[in-house]
């Protein structure tokens, strides 16, 4: 029985075939997976106003200090890169 079987898996179609097919397999799994993730972070919208996490800045001595305003903070806060990072 095991030597039947070790035949069957010798063969290069046997091989080829059982390649073709975990590799279909793990594509589509990770295909899948990443549309998920994507659909996720989309739905998640922050649901109070921008100047409740407005950062403050008055100790910082930087450019962010001086140029942040809480308009373009409330027009920023909710933009998402393709991948999901804010």
């Amino acid at each position: 029985m095991a030597s039947t079987f070790c035949r069957l898996l010798a063969g290069r179609a046997t091989a080829a075939l059982f390649a073709a097919a975990s590799t279909g397999v793990l594509t589509s799994g990770y295909l899948l997976n990443k549309q998920n993730v994507k659909a996720a972070v989309q739905e998640k919208r922050k649901l109070f106003p921008p100047s409740a996490d407005y950062p403050d800045l008055r100790k910082h001595n930087n450019c962010m200090a001086e140029c942040l305003t809480p308009a373009v903070y409330a027009r920023l806060r909710d933009k998402m890169t393709p991948n999901g990072y804010t």
